[in-house]
């Protein structure tokens, strides 16, 4: 097999670094969501791990990083980094949904 099939087959940044809808309701609102293998995702892996965890404000660190992963979303208002932390403060299971989408590799893959 060459390199660049290998690659083809078996690489998964590129496919998480496109995202993929976090299902919000039933009605069809989303959010678009990197995966954990995507540039953004790598970086988030090493942050969390130098996290303090004994630190009062560890959870808003938390939102702060997973805001990150959300690059589009259905709502008619523009997406900003603030909305997002916003968003996950206003609905606290959003983060913990966001961690799980974001870690497995079928939500990214699968085609």
């Amino acid at each position: 097999m060459k390199f660049n099939d290998f690659i083809a087959e078996h690489g998964t940044r590129s496919k998480h670094a496109e995202g993929a809808k976090l299902p919000l309701n039933d009605k069809g609102d989303y959010l678009l969501v990197v995966g954990s293998d995507s540039d953004i995702g790598q970086k988030a892996q090493w942050d969390i791990v130098r996290l303090d965890k004994s630190k009062d404000d560890m959870i808003e660190k938390m939102r702060n990083i997973y805001a990150g992963f959300v690059i589009g979303w259905s709502l008619d208002e523009k997406i900003g980094h603030k909305k997002v932390v916003e968003l996950l403060k206003e609905v606290p299971s959003l983060l913990a949904a966001i961690i799980e989408f974001t870690q497995n590799d079928g939500n990214f893959t699968k085609p």
